[in-house]
């Protein structure tokens, strides 16, 4: 795998600045060429990362929606009732 910003770079410095995946898939085979073996890497995937990564990513949601509950209650506390509420009301 090339690291894209490694890729960018080599492309920019090759003077290639179209986008096309012609264009891309030979400057990708020619900085392959170039590239040491210790540049090349096959990424592995960690199943334990990936499910941590999504733990804390439920963890990180589920704690905002909360702050964002307890301040709504907060406000409607503050304020008497909501707007709607109050419009309910009177209209009973």
């Amino acid at each position: 795998m090339v690291n894209p910003k490694q890729a960018h770079n080599y492309a920019k410095a090759m003077g290639q600045r179209g986008k096309s995946d012609i264009a891309d898939a030979k400057m990708l085979s020619h900085c392959i060429e170039l590239a040491k073996k210790s540049d090349i890497r096959v990424p592995v995937i960690n199943l334990v990362e990936q499910a941590l990564k999504e733990l804390i990513g439920y963890y990180k949601f589920t704690t905002k929606q909360r702050v964002q509950t307890v301040n709504h209650l907060e406000s409607i506390h503050v304020n008497k009732g909501s707007s709607y509420t109050k419009k309910n009301s009177k209209k009973r």
